[in-house]
């Protein structure tokens, strides 16, 4: 599997012999992480942050954006995390390699996270794995309790590029818009074996004896380019949707843009890992009849594919209100398969994989996404703000919700959002320091960490009028 970790980390691991089997295993053991994508964490204007964090990707939701009264730049807090943990994601420096802490980093890779240095039960199990110091006494490490069984899927897919302006007829205005960035996706299904969940988590005091205990992932991942062509209107409001309080941003807005993706790399893994214990409920020494970790894995370097995104704003007076559908017809068919299967024979001694290429299941692969569906609206006041907005992304629905108060060259913010069955609340304040420039900082809770710990993060922008 390339979990996000070999996606952004692929060219330097390259160099070790068996590195690309290492994020399989440590991906399985970190698997109770929030999704990568489509939440607050990478909405980087902390306005927005502090009143929710509803993350807008509608296409046409960027039109009305346009117009609004400022713009933000987002400073990346989060990165400086990451450069001081670039010594943990390199696996071939045993002492500080933990990719957990990768997976978290890029969790929220653009926000900083308090308490992100701490050690955890599941960085101790990852990193006494990888130097093959694993204790044989499972209850060793106590305390760490992944969620099982979880389903876990992220996209990342920020586009760059320029709006065409093909002229004004009337009260209609339209464009043609040209991008392209960058397109990963990643997903994972985990299951854990209860009895070990049972004893990490303090359920039952032992663990069994003479017993398999079984941990099962099926995961797969994507990386490509893709290339944008879009459509965009703008239609200034009919009667029926003028207000008492019009403004320049009043309007229609809609968007279509068809995604061509040309795809570089495909990973689809079966990992199937075993602890076998003897009569002490100790891990047994010795070669088991069944290998202790097995990956089944199917590639590809070659992949085409396309998607159709969806959207509208309207915008009347105080009020907006937006619905997207992104993703329509998303496919991309991989060729050119190849098929491995990928051996542990024991956990002791450091990880030491054996490869055996096999005959490639099929001719080509075709990996869809479903449809990912958003709506929201925004009432402006004028000293106050209110909005709400709710989206069915790849991992089920999330719902945002937050308020701003204005009160002289400063604004307060609050909000939540709940996703996965998790609340996490928000709050900011902003201040104006001059007519035409402010400052807004953000914090907001999150559990993006293989522990599900609440943890506290931070963002911080520049507001520009």
């Amino acid at each position: 599997m390339n979990s996000p970790l070999s996606l952004l980390a692929a060219r330097r691991m390259r160099r070790m012999r068996n590195w690309i089997f290492v994020p399989s295993i440590m991906f399985v053991l970190s698997s109770a992480l929030e999704k990568p994508a489509g939440a607050q964490t990478f909405t980087m204007d902390a306005r927005m942050v502090g009143m929710g964090g509803a993350n807008r990707s509608n296409v046409a939701a960027s039109l009305s954006e346009d117009s609004k009264s400022y713009r933000s730049i987002g400073l990346p807090l989060g990165l400086l995390q990451l450069y001081r943990h670039r010594k943990e994601f390199d696996p071939s420096d045993r002492a500080n390699f933990n990719p957990l802490r990768l997976v978290e980093d890029l969790s929220n890779p653009m926000h900083f996270t308090f308490g992100r240095e701490s050690e955890s039960q599941g960085d101790k199990i990852v990193k006494d794995l990888v130097n093959g110091n694993l204790s044989r006494n499972l209850l060793d490490y106590k305390g760490y309790t992944p969620k099982s069984p979880l389903s876990a899927h992220g996209l990342y897919a920020p586009t760059f590029g320029k709006t065409i302006r093909l002229g004004k007829v009337g009260n209609f205005s339209h464009g043609v818009y040209l991008g392209a960035g960058p397109y990963l996706t990643a997903g994972t299904n985990v299951s854990y074996d209860q009895a070990l969940l049972n004893a990490w988590s303090g359920a039952s005091s032992a663990i069994p004896a003479d017993s398999s205990l079984l941990i099962h992932d099926n995961s797969s991942a994507q990386a490509a380019l893709q290339v944008l062509g879009g459509y965009q209107a703008r239609i200034q409001a009919p009667k029926i949707l003028k207000s008492d309080n019009p403004s320049s941003r009043d309007g229609i807005y809609v968007a279509v843009n068809y995604r061509y993706f040309h795809g570089f790399h495909y990973d689809a893994d079966v990992i199937d890992a075993r602890f076998d214990t003897d009569s002490a409920g100790l891990i047994a020494l010795g070669i088991p009849a069944t290998s202790p970790v097995i990956i089944d894995r199917v590639s590809s370097n070659s992949g085409k594919g396309r998607a159709i995104d969806l959207g509208t704003t309207v915008v009347t007076g105080r009020w907006e209100f937006e619905f997207g559908a992104d993703g329509l017809g998303n496919q991309i068919t991989w060729s050119d398969l190849t098929h491995e299967q990928i051996v542990l024979s024991e956990l002791f001694g450091g990880l030491s994989f054996d490869k055996t290429t096999l005959a490639s299941p099929s001719a080509h692969a075709i990996v869809k996404l479903p449809v990912q569906f958003s709506a929201g609206t925004v009432y402006h006041a004028q000293k106050w703000t209110v909005q709400g907005h709710y989206a069915r992304r790849l991992n089920g629905p999330e719902y945002h919700a937050g308020a701003e108060y204005r009160l002289g060259p400063l604004a307060f913010r609050g909000g939540g959002r709940y996703s996965n069955d998790i609340f996490n609340p928000t709050g900011g304040v902003g201040m104006n320091l001059t007519s035409h420039f402010g400052v807004d900082a953000a914090v907001f809770s999150n559990s993006a960490n293989a522990q599900q710990d609440r943890r506290l993060s931070a963002a911080l922008s520049l507001r520009f009028q």
